[in-house]
């Protein structure tokens, strides 16, 4: 089974800017607007959105190491783990496992969402003809998490011998699909922005626009190549609260062609320097 670490192309020792790099390189090189003619760019684009969602947040890379440790004696550890982490007792994980059953079956199925979906909220469908259903509605609130599942009460299977019980649940399990440009830490949306030099080291006013929203940004004089400007209460909705995290802005400079005029101001501002 491939591990994410695979799918990243990085070491299980890698650092979080080794994976942040190597996650915003395959994005962008096997996104699917970019490969418009390969149809298993989708997938590929999920399975890395998916490693990065576990390998970039720390708590979540924690359990997913555990869990790789843990897997010698099994042959689907994964299967397992996810048995009793997606279960809310002991004796469901058991029973689902095991087969003692107190009702029907669960089927899982999964969708894609945008971030604008996280972001406002959305209603989705799901076909499940081919399970007697029809179409199914989901609501999927805003602030909801890369892999979080939904469960959907009584849509599932019936029980094998005994119809009297009621039926299992449908369980949907959610997957971004990311934006090349944003960067989703947790609740934080993450962008980078160039600007000149000049305007690093004496201030300025920004515009920052991303699929949400556009604000104006103050960036403060004496600002270097790096910066990170913190805008609270501007990043993605808190799931389950009215709260929001916050807008991540990292600077950079722009490459600056200079004049002749210019070339001279620096060199008497680095001589002003060196005499200090």
């Amino acid at each position: 089974m491939t591990s994410h670490y695979d799918t990243l192309g990085v070491s299980e020792n890698a650092s979080p800017e080794e994976i942040k790099k190597a996650y915003r390189r395959l994005a962008k090189e096997s996104h699917p607007d970019k490969n418009p003619d390969n149809p298993k760019s989708a997938e590929t684009f999920k399975n890395i959105s998916k490693a990065y969602e576990e390998l970039g947040d720390v708590r979540k890379k924690q359990q997913y190491d555990t869990a790789r440790r843990m897997s010698g004696g099994f042959s689907d550890m994964g299967g397992v783990f996810n048995s009793f982490r997606n279960s809310s007792s002991f004796s469901d994980a058991f029973n689902s496992m095991y087969g003692e059953r107190t009702k029907g079956a669960d089927i899982r199925a999964s969708i894609q969402v945008s971030l604008m979906d996280v972001y406002y909220g959305t209603r989705k469908t799901i076909d499940m003809s081919l399970q007697g259903f029809g179409i199914v509605h989901i609501n999927v609130p805003k602030g909801i998490q890369n892999g979080a599942t939904l469960r959907v009460n009584g849509k599932g299977q019936r029980h094998p011998s005994n119809p009297e019980l009621p039926p299992g649940d449908l369980l949907v399990q959610i997957h971004f699909l990311y934006s090349e440009d944003v960067i989703i830490q947790g609740d934080d949306i993450w962008i980078d922005h160039a600007l000149t030099f000049y305007d690093l080291l004496l201030g300025s006013e920004i515009e920052i626009v991303n699929p949400f929203y556009s604000i104006s940004v103050t960036v403060p004089p004496k600002s270097y190549q790096g910066k990170v400007l913190r805008i609270v209460n501007k990043g993605m909705p808190i799931y389950n609260t009215a709260s929001y995290g916050s807008l991540m802005i990292k600077l950079h400079v722009n490459n600056v062609e200079l004049n002749d005029e210019q070339t001279k101001l620096v060199r008497e501002i680095k001589e002003i320097q060196d005499k200090k």
